[in-house]
């Protein structure tokens, strides 16, 4: 029998024990000593200053990449020079699918496989990738996120209420607990797949009981569980730290979990890829840590801009200009305003406008659970609603259709669908945009 058949089948007791197991593991990997070395290099850190020692020892060893090393030579990049910023400015963007296409290619072929990690990210279109990356990488990155956390006053030894996408019990399951300890890690780990209105209450009552201080997850799960309690008029939970992360966070989402949960979420970018980093600081700015990865924003369209970067830590596999294909917003002055999450979470108008931002219409739509904009064709969107309890179907779709016409303009057809709960990607998140359509970005 599998190990995950096995767990499948075990009791509550037994499971906890392999999640506090694989916990356990976890912990001794990614928290060693070299992780310490890392965060206390980086707590002393500016983080807007490039590691120029990395980044030349990333450079050197990315030549050896048969990928980079015939890259570096059409490109002309002097891999010795002083600036070597501008040596990389020399090479083009690089994609997702030239990346999926030169897996082995791009692997540093001077570091033994076993040395390495594997790492899958999960892609939300069928754009997943599997990489290799270091030991070093994996501490490091970790090591930052860590930064930010401790910025804002958690503090490693603090319990977390887990929400993320990992499928920690099985979907037959319909009796409580809906959630898993990992001991090691000091998280309850609650089951993204079984929080619904009739098992609110159990989340609810045990992040009480628990009085759990931290919580993190997905947006749309923290926000799913917010909307329950402000539904259900329940008294507002007391976190005192809400971290999101691998999704976009919206308005709407933003002000369901600070009413619900106990305090406003605190803002992080980071992907498997480890190209980029971006934190808020404690005075609330979001920042990009370019002393783990060098980022750029390249420009898009209007005051957005493609969010670029070189993972100058993982030297298994060196990625340099990789458009992430997410977005953010930056003012007049070049600094971040908000991530606006991927490039294709947009609509297409019928003039051939791109128009980006688009949870603005749910701002206010305290009445809406969860949602999404389905774009069918190019003169038609449908809005998903999960209806929340107070919801009423003819005032709330003018509502909804008035907010559509200020984003979108009256060119566009409105069609609403009615869903109990918004279908995920494969790996638990939800897409605010689906489009039918296809266009140049």
């Amino acid at each position: 029998m599998s190990l995950p058949t096995l767990y499948k089948k075990s009791p509550v007791l037994f499971q906890n024990l392999l999640v506090s197991f694989r916990g356990y593991q976890i912990q001794r990997s990614r928290y060693n000593q070299e992780f310490y070395r890392f965060l206390n290099r980086f707590e002393n850190n500016d983080p807007s200053k490039i590691d120029i020692t990395q980044l030349k020892t990333f450079i050197e060893r990315a030549s050896h990449s048969p990928f980079w090393e015939k890259r570096f030579e059409k490109y002309m990049v002097d891999i010795d020079a002083d600036d070597l910023i501008s040596e990389i400015h020399k090479l083009p963007i690089l994609t997702k699918e030239e990346v999926r296409d030169n897996v082995d290619q791009i692997l540093n072929p001077s570091i033994p496989k076993k040395n390495l990690n594997k790492v899958q990210t999960s892609g939300t279109t069928g754009t997943g990738l599997i990489f290799h990356q270091t030991q070093s990488m994996e501490n490091a990155q970790w090591s930052v996120w860590w930064r930010y956390r401790k910025w804002h006053g958690i503090n490693p030894d603090l319990w977390m209420g887990w929400f993320g996408g990992k499928m920690i019990i099985d979907r037959k399951v319909n009796k409580p607990p809906f959630w898993r300890i990992n001991l090691p890690g000091k998280q309850v780990m609650f089951s993204p797949i079984h929080l619904s209105e009739d098992t609110a209450s159990h989340y609810y009552e045990e992040i009480k009981r628990r009085d759990l201080k931290w919580l993190h997850g997905y947006p749309s799960q923290l926000s799913l569980l917010a909307g329950f309690i402000l539904e259900e008029g329940w008294e507002p939970l007391s976190a005192e730290y809400i971290t999101i992360g691998s999704e976009n966070l919206t308005d709407h989402q933003k002000e369901q979990i600070t009413a619900a949960l106990g305090t406003r979420p605190l803002q992080h970018y980071g992907l498997a890829e480890g190209v980029a980093n971006i934190s808020e600081s404690p005075k609330g700015t979001l920042i990009p840590d370019q002393d783990f990865a060098y980022t750029e924003f390249i420009h898009h369209m209007d005051n957005q801009y493609k969010i670029v970067g070189t993972n100058y830590h993982n030297i298994a596999f060196p990625l340099i200009r990789y458009d992430t294909s997410d977005l953010a917003t930056l003012d007049e002055n070049g600094n971040i305003v908000r991530i606006d999450g991927r490039e294709d979470d947009y609509i297409l108008l019928p003039s051939g406008e791109k128009i980006g931002r688009v949870g603005f219409i749910f701002q206010e739509a305290t009445f809406v659970k969860e949602a999404q904009i389905y774009q069918k064709s190019i003169d038609t969107l449908v809005l998903r609603i999960v209806k929340g309890r107070n919801y009423q179907k003819d005032h709330h779709e003018s509502f909804l259709r008035e907010k559509c016409r200020e984003r979108f303009g009256s060119d566009l057809h409105i069609k609403f669908e009615y869903w109990d709960q918004i279908p995920r990607t494969t790996s638990g998140k939800l897409r605010l945009v689906i489009s039918d359509l296809e266009y140049d970005s």
